[in-house]
C-alpha cells in the first residue's frame, strides 16, 4: 500500500513538472507584454495613414487582416540561441511560429513574433528585413536595414511602381537583426505617408517586442493599397497564444492525472 501511494505521489510530480514544460517559460509573460505593449500605444491610432498602414520607428508596421491571416493552427514554440546560427554573445530569444500563415496558397510562410535579446536605439525608421535577393539568411546570417526615412521613401513615386527597398539593405551584427523565420518576400515602399505593394512574393510580418516595436511590410500578388485592421487582429493573436499556452498546461496535467490513476488501479 505504502508503495502505491509512493507511485502515485511519485507520477504525480511528473505530471506538474511535465504540465510545466508542455509550453516553455515565458511564452504566457510574453503574449502579455506583447498585448500591453499594443494597448499602451495609444497613438498607434493617431498614426493611422490614410490608405490603413501606420509608420513610425515605435511602432509596428505590418498589413492588415487581409493578409494578416489568423487560423487556430498548433503553435510550435522554440526557445533559445540554436535558432540564431552564428549568432554572437546574445541571451536566449523566443520564437513563436505560427505555420499556417500562407495568405494567398503561394507559399508556405510562417508568422513570426519575436522578442528581441536587445534594442536599437539609434534606428530612426522601422526595422525591415528582406529575403528575396538575400539567400544566406536562410542558412543562418541575419541581416537588418538600418533605413532612415530618407533612404527608404521615395519622392519620386507618382503612385505607379513603387521603388524596391532590397537595394538600400544594410547587413549587421546588431542584434536587432538575428530572426529565424521561413518565406520568401520582398518589400515596396512609396512616398511618405503612402505604401504601395507589389509583386509575386507573399511574406510574414515580423512583429518585435523590445524597447522599439517595428515590423515587417508584406508583399502581395498585386499592386495597389490595402485596408488594415491589424490592431485587433494583433490583439487577438496575442491572446490566442495565452490561451493556447494555459489550455496545453491543463490537458497535459488532465492526461497525465488519468495515466497516474490507471497505473494505481493496475499496481
Amino acid at each position: 500500500m505504502a508503495f502505491k501511494i509512493f507511485l502515485f505521489l511519485a507520477l504525480l510530480y511528473v505530471a506538474q513538472v511535465n504540465s510545466q514544460l508542455t509550453v516553455l517559460p515565458d511564452v504566457d509573460d510574453f503574449a502579455s507584454r506583447f498585448m500591453a505593449r499594443i494597448h499602451h500605444e495609444d497613438r498607434i491610432r493617431g498614426s493611422l495613414l490614410s490608405n490603413g498602414f501606420f509608420f513610425n520607428a515605435r511602432t509596428i508596421v505590418t498589413t492588415g487582416s487581409a493578409v494578416f491571416g489568423l487560423t487556430m493552427a498548433q503553435l510550435r514554440v522554440e526557445f533559445g540561441n540554436t535558432n540564431l546560427i552564428g549568432l554572437q554573445s546574445a541571451r536566449p530569444e523566443t520564437v513563436i511560429f505560427h505555420p499556417d500563415f500562407n495568405a494567398n496558397n503561394l507559399l508556405e510562410n510562417n508568422l513570426a513574433i519575436v522578442r528581441l535579446s536587445a534594442a536599437d536605439s539609434n534606428r530612426t525608421g522601422p526595422n525591415v528585413m528582406t529575403y528575396r535577393e538575400i539567400g544566406r539568411l536562410i542558412r543562418g546570417n541575419h541581416f537588418c536595414s538600418k533605413l532612415g526615412y530618407g533612404e527608404l521613401l521615395s519622392d519620386q513615386w507618382q503612385g505607379r511602381e513603387p521603388m524596391r527597398m532590397i537595394p538600400s539593405i544594410v547587413e549587421s551584427n546588431s542584434t536587432m537583426c538575428n530572426f529565424l523565420f521561413r518565406g520568401d518576400f520582398t518589400c515596396s515602399f512609396g512616398r511618405a505617408g503612402e505604401f504601395g505593394f507589389c509583386g509575386g512574393f507573399v511574406g510574414s510580418p515580423i512583429i518585435c517586442d523590445g524597447e522599439r516595436v517595428s515590423g515587417m511590410v508584406v508583399v502581395d500578388n498585386f499592386c495597389g493599397l490595402r485596408p488594415v485592421s491589424y490592431i485587433m487582429d494583433l490583439e487577438r493573436h496575442a491572446e490566442w497564444i495565452h490561451r493556447q499556452s494555459g489550455a496545453e498546461k491543463v490537458l497535459a496535467s488532465i492526461f497525465m492525472i488519468f495515466v497516474v490513476f490507471l497505473t494505481s488501479k493496475i499496481l
